[in-house]
């Protein structure tokens, strides 16, 4: 289960965004949420918002952590490359930066990494507990 997810630099997302997936303390909600080492979260999610507001570009992010995590180089590989944030010159020549929390058998971890080039320069794999 995914506590939250974070980017930076990433398609159209310059600075750093979070996507929490722990459920919010609105109604009577008994039936659709359950718990994890006392955090709540909701059976079902929904992403909405506005034509190019990023909807489309944050599940991208997800599938190229999925991507990374599972990564297994070959001769005819081109790489692990993503679109940096392309609106700023400067954020062009920086590593891009993905983040998720999640629980397996109700034992957390955080994995991050940086991006920069098609080249992991930096990569973290975080036990909590």
């Amino acid at each position: 289960m995914l506590r939250y997810i974070k980017v930076k630099n990433v398609l159209s997302f310059k600075e750093l965004t979070e996507i929490n997936f722990e459920s919010s303390n609105y109604g009577n909600k008994k039936d659709n949420v359950f718990s994890i080492k006392n955090n709540t979260f909701a059976k079902s999610m929904v992403i909405y918002g506005a034509n190019a507001s990023g909807k489309t570009n944050i599940l991208k992010a997800m599938q190229f952590i999925k991507k990374v995590a599972t990564y297994v180089e070959s001769s005819s590989d081109k790489g692990l490359f993503v679109k940096p944030f392309l609106l700023d010159v400067e954020s062009q020549k920086e590593p891009s930066f993905f983040e998720i929390n999640f629980f397996v058998d109700k034992k957390e971890y955080i994995y991050n990494f940086e991006i920069l080039d098609g080249k992991i320069i930096k990569e973290n794999l975080i036990y909590i507990s």
